[in-house]
């Protein structure tokens, strides 16, 4: 199958897996705002995002839309942080939506804040789209200090229903209070911890414990001491450590394109 997108980005479908993405795909591909609508058709084509099968598509293509968000945050267009935010929406368990569009996001500039913040708090998403928000509200705040005071107060706000919150989304908005310096909301994650209303499956929480100063229960399971991996000190907000490895992240997207491939020849 043949997928309608014209030069040049019909190449972003031809790029596959890269390592070490292009420095600037705006100069390589000399991308420009005339391609923005066919960019922003192929961020989010619905054949190459979530887990449907297309029969007699490359597996490199699976990774245009990956590469169609870098774009587009390189080229920074009117419209184009709403349509990505939408994708947290529309497809919250894709495996480049959870690990890569974060970063995407953030990188199109501290204007986002307040469409995070929206999308975060707003209580007809699914928590898996509102933790991806979470998450790149986090992003946002390390990559751009001057948004930690924006973000402070609507990742505290929603904190503070954690007892109604899912473990899951307090969990993301634990990483969110860090990396915006909220140090008063010590306490409230203290509570949150010992009472089980924040998730401890997949989640490693010792770090915590060193770089915000909080107390974890003594009943927290904790990975062996030779594992632990505690983040570098610096000043301001703490630095949460990744919960994923570039290694583990490439991994994930080979695996959703090969789980397609193999579909295919059934």
């Amino acid at each position: 199958m043949t997928l309608d997108y014209a030069p040049p980005v019909s190449k972003l479908l031809e790029f596959g897996y890269l390592r070490r993405p292009p420095a600037s795909y705006v100069r390589l591909l000399r991308l420009a705002p005339e391609h923005v609508p066919e960019l922003l058709r192929l961020a989010g084509d619905p054949r190459l995002l979530g887990d449907e099968v297309v029969d007699g598509l490359d597996s490199s293509a699976y990774f245009g839309p990956l590469h169609a968000w870098r774009a587009l945050a390189e080229l920074r267009p009117p419209g184009a942080a709403e349509a990505l935010v939408e994708l947290y929406h529309a497809y919250p368990y894709d495996e480049d939506v959870l690990d890569e569009l974060p970063e995407c996001v953030a990188a199109i500039g501290p204007d986002v804040a307040p469409l995070l913040i929206r999308a975060a708090s707003d209580g007809g998403w699914t928590t898996d789209s509102r933790s991806v928000a979470v998450r790149t509200m986090e992003v946002l705040a390390r990559r751009h200090p001057e948004t930690r005071e924006e973000l402070r107060a609507p990742l505290g706000s929603l904190f503070d229903g954690y007892v109604d919150n899912d473990p899951e989304l307090n969990a993301a908005l634990v990483y969110g209070l860090v990396a915006t310096g909220a140090v008063e909301h010590r306490p409230a994650i203290e509570a949150a911890l010992a009472l089980g209303h924040i998730s401890r499956e997949h989640w490693d929480w010792d770090w915590l414990e060193d770089e915000f100063g909080v107390v974890l229960p003594p009943e927290l399971p904790r990975k062996p001491a030779e594992i632990v991996i505690i983040p570098p000190r610096h000043s301001g907000a703490a630095a949460a450590p990744k919960r994923d490895s570039s290694a583990t992240a490439r991994r994930k997207r080979m695996q959703k394109a090969a789980r397609r491939k193999n579909r295919r020849r059934r």
